[in-house]
């Protein structure tokens, strides 16, 4: 989550914005942007410590190219101060990035802090409003700080103006039905190979896509019951039924389970040790125990098909199968450690922390 938090000298704006932080986070970083020049810099420094004191914020001081900081952890919550202080580093700072570059540095670094926290607030000035000339190096800063205010508005889930001290809700934090719907193309565009807008991968996408995936199952019983029911009308072969039935799933799910069966069965099939079954595993190559098991498995799913359609009262069942199925592999991935600390699952399973995708 991105949360802007604008106003004026003096407004109350920190104040509010690390508020915004203390209520969304547990675990919370202050990054100080501004460089001590002068005893009234100094003076706003020693503020802005004694006003977040006690409040549980750990301090990271860096005042210029946030886009090649490093930091050691995740955090909840991270709380840059301020965009106005970051601007005129990059633009004034001999080692800043320059008049050039500092727009894109300073995204870049956004971007960059993105990845290490759920919930990201930015305080910024508000200077845009005297109307007053000022020599060309001013009203340059003044137009890129507009420039990143325009960009953070629109990638941001909510932003608030702080005015005498109230803070004033500018955008609504109404990105939950976005990633929502995100999510929603994620799972459908990684499990299935049915064509879908593609979205960013973000944190908040990630989490809903697990709870998506029964839907593709929904999606392929829902086929095959039509399937069914049009060979049951026309009076086709079991045979004929059973192979297409059998090849449904495959066509749907673009076959993304049963290369994760093949990769499976050659690691099992190593009988090596945890570190050779896991190198297998990364693999790109298939080994021969690999199509053997997947012929197996076409078989037995046909002859399954072909049980079903000379005994329809199972029909029920194995529709409802792909579903449930889906419902306990996402489940899996979410309650139980991982193999590695790399891969899809790990990045499903780091970022389904919510409730809903435990009780998958």
């Amino acid at each position: 989550m991105l949360i802007l938090v604008t106003g004026g000298a003096a407004s109350g704006k920190s104040e509010h914005a690390e508020r915004l932080v203390c209520e969304k986070a547990q675990s919370r970083l202050y990054l100080a942007t501004m460089q001590p020049f002068g005893k009234s810099a100094e003076a706003r420094i020693a503020r802005h410590r004694a006003l977040r004191a006690g409040k549980g914020f750990a301090t990271v001081e860096r005042t210029l190219d946030l886009a090649n900081l490093r930091l050691s952890q995740q955090y909840d919550g991270i709380l840059l101060e301020d965009l106005g202080n970051l601007l005129a580093n990059e633009l004034f700072a001999p080692e800043g990035a320059g008049a050039e570059s500092a727009f894109d540095s300073i995204v870049a670094g956004v971007d960059n802090l993105q990845k290490y926290c759920e919930t990201l607030v930015i305080v910024s000035n508000e200077i845009f409003a005297d109307g007053v000339p000022y020599p060309p190096e001013t009203m340059q800063y003044i137009r890129i700080l507009g420039e990143l205010h325009q960009k953070l508005t629109g990638e941001a889930d909510a932003v608030y103006e702080s005015v005498c001290g109230i803070l004033l809700s500018v955008k609504e934090e109404s990105k939950a039905v976005k990633s929502v719907i995100s999510g929603l193309l994620v799972a459908f565009s990684m499990y299935s190979a049915i064509p879908v807008p593609q979205v960013n991968w973000e944190k908040q996408t990630m989490r809903w896509a697990l709870g998506f995936l029964p839907l593709i199952g929904v999606l392929i019983g829902a086929i095959e019951w039509f399937w069914f029911a049009f060979c049951m009308h026309f009076g086709a072969a079991g045979v004929f039924y059973a192979v297409i039935a059998a090849l449904i799933p495959l066509a749907v799910s673009g076959g993304i389970h049963l290369d994760g069966l093949c990769d499976t069965c050659d690691a099992l099939c190593s009988f090596g040790d945890r570190e050779k079954r896991l190198a297998i595993l990364k693999d790109p190559h298939v080994g021969a125990f690999g199509p053997l098991w997947l012929m197996a498995f076409l078989l037995a799913e046909v002859g399954c098909f072909a049980q079903i359609y000379d005994r329809p009262v199972l029909l029920p069942l194995a529709c409802t199968g792909f579903a449930f199925a889906r419902t306990m592999g996402g489940r899996k991935v979410v309650a139980s450690p991982c193999a590695k600390d790399s891969g899809l699952a790990h990045i499903f399973a780091e970022t389904a922390i919510n409730a809903q995708y435990r009780a998958c």
